[in-house]
């Protein structure tokens, strides 16, 4: 199997974590040697954490006024717990930080058990930093062992559960750069570590569900806010939603996902699998603030490697939930089907699904472990069909001598599928890459492996996959991802980063849901004049026109059956660089928000690449963009060939002024192509005004 490396951008030179940043008491400077060890860590003089009124004993004066505190308590926690609770919370959020900590020690050795919550009120930076090696994220004090990765907006999230030290728990961290840079806002301190976590993102939300490993028989949800991630101290009790009680059994794992109804409805799903194998599912309406109701699965033969997916953009969304039988085999739930795909043979009992609805149709792909004649491979099945049916394949199949593949978490966006997963490789240890643009059967095969990151992992550990924004006027990347480093010098500890995978090779995915509804009828500009029927995107790149630098080309689109607020979208990629972001990209179109007919002058810039180049027409209800799957509406894309032009049209003799022996040469031409100035291929009174407001010498 061809093997290329993942390349960043920029030289990682220094690394340091400010004051004390994610919560470790000293303020020491932490820097990254040549080979990027961490420098000038703490020792941990214990694996088991300090108590957590001592944590918040060794906060200096600046993390005590940074932080807003909230404390969680047992899910059987008496009135008087609370109440005292709630002191030490308004203490400290009032000042008194040494009262709330004497008060937070007196109920630790009461025996109550604790939790205590920190929202920064200035986000706490792992920096400065840059980017050719791979981001740290969070405390390099303690070890990870667990990670989520997500998006929403221009933002990414990274949830981690800390398994020792002083940092034990559960954070949430946000990166605005593509993950350049990440920032801590919120972080969950317990004692022992949480046994179990997920995040979710969707709706202006970030959900993370976890289970204390102080009461396994607990599944608990707390809420965050995407503006800033800190704590919505409205929701549930204070911030925590306790969702399940499996007494007399415990939860083994928990997953959350958010999903739209066909009414547009939006919810919150949590799935559990307890020690007794039975999967629970959740759900509550979003924002509702009424309790979580339970459907029953019927899955009772669950042991572990639970995951779940719904594509919170799309009311045409079908759940998927996988997870390892009690008989070893791999399974997939769908609302209130159990699907069986084969038999586990791999070393981690870990599943990972992930779906995606285009046109309607749920798209999902599901990975595991599997065994080889040569060892340890990734298997995979794809369903286009809602989950109807699932055609298996390899997306890591070992040759001799190879070292096994382990841990594969996989992504299905509009981007197509994408996949990581380890190697174990001798002293390097490797975080494999792949994806396959695309998600229909015709789509093209999947790349090559790339190998992804630039320090060995710690193998069998866990990883992330996630989309990563598209920020104009940045790079693009397809995806991001996470793994975990155990640094040689300081085995104790468990190290997560984050590194980046290269953009898609082609122009974004776009097109419309109900594409009977608004959809294009007829394109014409230039040479095209292409009439269709609907669907939903619709490439007729063999359709092309010429158009000349610095001059006009009318481009006019119909429609059939689009709303008053529908609107549409034209758009060329001057530069070639297989988007639409750039300067001078997105046309003004006439008649838009509107029914339709749409007008708009295409004029292609002087600095435009010449030759062959991607042009976009969309039609859609609301604002219309040229990256996104709308509810209604159509895609068309055709070619446009840029040909060279004079940045000055109307000097027709070529002396560099525009005089009176150009405005002669126009007259002469009217009504021909020979005088011409705006590209509409006749000489008219446009072209008189054009040539009357150039008079004089050219720019």
């Amino acid at each position: 199997m061809n093997t290329q490396h993942w390349v960043n951008g920029r030289r990682l030179a220094l690394m340091l974590m400010t004051g004390a940043a994610a919560a470790w008491p000293t303020n020491a400077t932490l820097a990254a040697r040549e080979d990027g060890q961490p420098v000038g860590l703490p020792v941990l003089h214990h694996a088991e954490s300090a108590p957590l009124w001592h944590r918040l004993a060794h906060f200096d004066d600046a993390m005590r006024e940074n932080a807003t505190l909230d404390v969680e308590l047992s899910g059987d926690a008496t009135a008087e717990e609370r109440i005292a609770a709630q002191e030490i919370a308004a203490r400290w959020n009032n000042g008194g930080y040494d009262d709330a900590i004497n008060a937070l020690r007196a109920l630790e050795a009461g025996g109550t058990r604790v939790a205590v919550g920190t929202s920064w009120k200035e986000p706490i930076p792992l920096g400065p930093t840059g980017w050719d090696a791979d981001v740290w994220i969070g405390s390099p004090q303690i070890w990870a062992d667990e990670t989520c990765l997500g998006s929403y907006g221009t933002k990414l999230f990274a949830a981690i559960r800390w398994n020792a030290g002083d940092a034990m728990g559960w954070s949430l961290h946000i990166s605005t750069d593509h993950g350049v840079t990440w920032l801590e806002t919120y972080h969950k301190y317990t004692d022992p570590a949480p046994t179990t976590l997920d995040m979710a993102v969707a709706f202006n939300y970030v959900y993370i569900a976890y289970v204390w490993g102080a009461e396994e028989e607990w599944g608990r949800l707390s809420r965050l806010f995407c503006s800033n991630g800190q704590i919505d101290y409205t929701y549930g009790n204070n911030g925590i939603w306790f969702v399940l009680h499996a007494w007399p059994d415990d939860i083994r794992e928990v997953d959350v996902e958010l999903g739209t109804s066909l009414l547009n409805d939006r919810f919150v799903h949590y799935y559990a699998i307890q020690t007794n194998n039975v999967i629970r599912h959740f759900h509550q309406e979003h924002l509702s603030g009424d309790p979580f109701q339970e459907s029953a699965t019927g899955v009772s033969n669950a042991w572990e490697g639970l995951d779940a997916s719904i594509d919170p953009n799309s009311r045409w969304a079908y759940p998927f939930v996988s997870y390892i039988g009690v008989d070893s085999g791999v399974y997939v739930w769908r609302s209130s089907d159990v699907i069986s795909l084969g038999t586990f043979t791999g070393t981690n009992r870990v599943t990972s699904i992930s779906s995606h609805v285009l046109y309607q149709t749920t798209y999902a792909i599901l990975a595991a472990e599997g065994h080889t004649d040569f060892g340890q491979g990734i298997r995979y099945w794809v369903s286009r069909d809602n989950g109807d049916t699932w055609a298996p394949s390899w997306l890591a199949y070992p040759v001799s001598g190879e070292g096994d593949y382990t841990m594969p978490a996989v992504n299905a966006s509009a981007y197509g599928f994408a996949a990581v997963y380890q190697q174990e490789t001798g002293s390097f240890d490797t975080l494999f890459y792949r994806q396959r643009p695309g998600l229909s059967v015709s789509s093209p095969w999947w790349e090559d492996q790339v190998a992804a990151n630039d320090y060995s992992l710690e193998t069998g550990s866990c990883t992330a996959i996630s989309d990563v924004p598209v920020i104009a006027g940045q790079e693009m990347h397809a995806h991001g991802a996470i793994y975990l480093r155990r640094p040689y010098d300081y085995p104790p500890y468990k190290i997560p980063y984050f590194t980046r995978a290269p953009g898609p090779g082609g122009y974004c995915q776009a097109g419309g849901q109900e594409y009977t509804v608004g959809y294009i009828s007829n394109v014409t500009v230039g040479t095209i004049n292409n009439s269709s029927g609907p669907s939903a995107y619709s490439e007729y790149t063999e359709y092309s026109t010429e158009m000349t630098q610095g001059q006009g080309c009318e481009a006019v689109v119909t429609a059939v059956d689009a709303g008053p607020d529908f609107g549409c979208g034209i758009w060329v990629d001057w530069n070639q660089d297989l988007d639409f972001d750039d300067a001078s990209e997105a046309m003004d179109v006439d008649g838009s928000p509107g029914e339709g007919p749409y007008s708009a002058m295409i004029i292609p810039p002087f600095d435009a690449e010449l030759g062959e180049t991607r042009l976009r027409v969309r039609v859609s209800d609301g604002y219309p963009a040229p990256c996104f799957i709308s509810d209604y509406g159509e895609v068309e894309d055709y070619t446009v060939i840029v040909i060279e032009g004079q940045e000055c049209p109307a000097d027709f003799d070529g002396d560099g002024d525009v005089d009176t022996a150009d405005l002669l040469h126009l007259l002469g031409a009217w009504g021909t192509p020979d005088g011409d100035v705006d590209g509409d291929g006749d000489t008219d009174t446009a072209d008189l005004l054009a040539l009357l407001a150039a008079w004089g010498e050219c720019p």
